[in-house]
C-alpha cells in the first residue's frame, strides 16, 4: 500500500476539513520531493528535524546546512530533502518560525518514494539521535545500510546533548559508516574522535541566511537580548538587570520568528546567554557590532576567550560585575573597543564561507581529523 493511500485512509473518517488539510500537506510534500529531483536521484541526502517549532541556534545551523547542501549538487550529485523525525503525527509541512519556504517531508515518505536511490546519507541532530534510532529501528537501519548504502552522520551542535558513549558504540557496531560533524572547535579534536570511535569532522555552525551587518554604537537601542535557556541563575540575574539598569528593555528570545530575532540582534546593545556560552546569543550580537555577556564554559569556549572582558569565570563573578561593566561599556569608545577584538576572534572561526568549505570537504570525504 502506498504511503499516500495509507495516509488518506487514516484521515478520511476525521471529516472533510481534516481530509482536505492532509491532502494539501501531502500535495505540498510530493511537489517539493519532485522539484528536488529525489524521485529519480541515485543519491539522497536527508536532514532530520523535530516536529516542534522553536527558536534555537542549532536549528538555524541545520537549516543553513540544508540550504548549502542544495547548492552543492555538483559535489555530492544528490537530491537534498528535509524530513521530520519519525514517530510524531504532525499536521504541518514546514517550520514557520525559522523558514516557512522549506517543505518538510515525513521520513517514511522520503524513503519509499526515492525508489532509485542507492546511496543514502542521513544527517541527524545529536539530541534527536536516540529517538530517531528507536523510532526507525536498528534492524531497519541495518537493512538500509546494506541494501541502499545508507550512512548516518551525527550533527553534533552541542556536545552536552550527545547520547551516552555506550549508545554510540552500539550504533557504530551496527552501522560501520557512522560519522560525526562538530560545530565547535573545542570538541573538534583527535581526543574527542578517539573517545567516540567514529570519524569526526569540524563543521562550524553558521546560523544566518545573510551576512551580518555591523551597526555602530549610536545605532543601537537599549535592549538586553536574553537567551531562553533554563538556569538557576536566570531569575537573580534578570532581577538585577531590571533593578539596577532600568533603562534597558529585557527581551527574551522565545517563540518568535527567526527574522524578528535577527532584527533584535541587530538593534540590541547587549545580550546575555544562559546557554552554552559560545552560542548565537553571544556570537550573533558581537558580529553585528554589539556586546554579549556569558559565563566561560570549557565545553564550548576555547582558551582565546578566557580573558575576554564580558566572559566571566562563573555566575557569582557575573553577578558582582555585570552592572558596573554595562555602565562602563555604555559609551561609544569603550563599547566599540570591546566589540572590535572579540568580533575579530569570532570572525576568524565562524563565517558562511568557512562553513561552506567545511561542508564541501565533508561531502568530498576530506575530514578535518583524518
Amino acid at each position: 500500500m502506498s504511503y499516500s493511500w495509507s495516509l488518506m485512509r487514516k484521515v478520511v473518517t476525521r471529516g472533510p476539513r481534516a481530509l482536505c488539510r492532509r491532502v494539501w500537506i501531502l500535495l505540498m510534500q510530493s511537489t517539493a520531493f519532485l522539484r528536488a529531483g529525489a524521485l529519480w536521484s541515485r543519491t539522497l541526502i536527508l536532514f532530520i528535524v523535530p516536529g516542534e517549532e522553536f527558536i534555537g541556534g542549532g536549528m538555524f545551523s541545520i537549516y543553513n546546512l540544508y540550504r548549502m547542501s542544495i547548492r552543492m549538487r555538483e559535489v555530492h550529485q544528490g537530491s537534498v530533502i528535509m524530513c521530520f523525525c519519525p514517530g510524531r503525527r504532525l499536521p504541518r509541512w514546514r517550520n514557520t518560525t525559522i523558514d516557512s519556504g522549506i517543505t518538510i517531508c515525513p521520513l517514511e515518505f522520503a524513503l519509499r518514494a526515492s525508489v532509485r536511490a542507492r546511496k543514502l546519507l542521513i544527517h541527524v541532530p545529536e539530541y534527536l539521535l536516540q529517538d530517531f534510532v528507536e523510532q526507525v529501528g536498528m534492524e531497519k537501519l541495518e537493512r538500509l545500510s546494506k541494501r541502499r548504502g545508507m550512512r548516518l552522520n551525527i550533527l553534533n551542535q552541542n556536545v552536552t546533548l550527545m547520547p551516552p558513549l555506550p549508545f554510540i558504540e552500539k550504533l557504530r557496531k551496527a552501522l560501520p559508516g557512522v560519522t560525526c560533524t562538530c560545530a565547535h572547535p573545542s570538541y573538534s579534536t583527535l581526543e574527542y574522535q578517539q573517545k567516540l570511535g567514529v570519524p569526526v569532522h569540524h563543521l562550524p555552525a553558521w546560523t544566518y541566511p545573510r551576512e551580518p551587518v555591523v551597526s555602530a554604537y549610536e545605532e543601537k537601542e537599549n535592549i538586553f537580548l536574553v537567551s531562553p535557556d533554563r538556569s538557576e541563575w536566570r531569575e537573580p540575574v534578570l532581577s538585577l538587570i531590571g533593578r539596577e539598569l532600568p533603562q534597558f528593555r529585557i527581551q527574551v528570545v522565545f517563540n518568535m520568528p527567526f527574522e524578528e530575532y535577527l532584527k533584535l540582534a541587530q538593534r540590541a546593545k547587549f545580550s546575555l546567554t544562559f546557554g552554552e556560552g559560545l552560542d548565537d546569543y553571544f556570537i550573533g550580537v558581537f558580529l553585528r557590532g554589539g556586546i554579549g555577556f556569558a559565563v566561560y564554559n570549557e565545553e564550548f569556549f576555547t582558551a582565546q576567550f578566557h580573558d575576554a572582558r564580558t566572559v566571566y569565570p562563573d555566575w557569582e563573578t557575573l553577578m558582582r560585575n555585570l552592572v558596573s561593566d554595562v555602565r562602563f561599556l555604555d559609551k561609544k569608545d569603550a563599547y566599540e573597543a570591546i566589540n572590535a577584538p572579540v568580533r575579530a576572534q569570532l570572525e576568524s572561526i565562524w563565517s558562511s564561507s568557512r562553513t561552506i568549505q567545511h561542508l564541501r570537504d565533508f561531502y568530498e570525504g576530506k575530514f578535518s581529523l583524518l
